[in-house]
C-alpha cells in the first residue's frame, strides 16, 4: 500500500511540475514577440535565460530531492523518476528550439543597456 500511495503521489507531483516547468518556459517565449519590432535590451535576455535555466534545472532537482528522501526508502524503482524527467525535458528542449527559432537574426540585433 506504501509503495502504490508513493507511485500516485510521484505521477501527481511529475505532473505539477512539469506544468510549472511549462509555464517557466512560456515567458521567455512570450518575450521573443517583442524582439522583432524592437531593440533587444541585454537584462531582458538575461532575465530569458534565467527562466528557461529554472524551468530546465526545477523538475530535475525536484525529483532528486524526493527521490533521496521519499521514494526511496518506499522501494520504488528509479524509473519512476527517470521515465517522467524524459517527457518532461522532451517538451522542455522543444520549448528551448521554439525560444531560440523565434528570435530573427541573431547578427542583426541592436542590444541596448536599457
Amino acid at each position: 500500500m506504501k509503495k502504490a500511495a508513493s507511485r500516485i503521489s510521484s505521477l501527481v507531483i511529475n505532473f505539477f511540475l512539469f506544468f510549472t516547468s511549462l509555464c517557466f518556459m512560456v515567458i521567455p517565449i512570450g518575450y521573443t514577440d517583442f524582439w522583432e519590432r524592437y531593440p533587444i535590451y541585454i537584462p531582458e535576455f538575461i532575465m530569458c535565460i534565467a527562466f528557461i535555466v529554472i524551468s530546465l534545472v526545477l523538475p530535475f532537482g525536484a525529483n532528486f530531492l524526493l527521490y533521496r528522501f521519499w521514494f526511496k526508502k518506499a522501494g520504488m524503482s528509479k524509473l519512476w523518476i527517470v521515465i517522467p524527467l524524459l517527457g518532461t525535458y522532451l517538451i522542455l528542449f522543444f520549448g528551448v528550439i521554439v525560444f531560440l527559432m523565434a528570435i530573427p537574426d541573431w547578427g542583426n540585433f541592436t542590444w541596448q543597456v536599457q
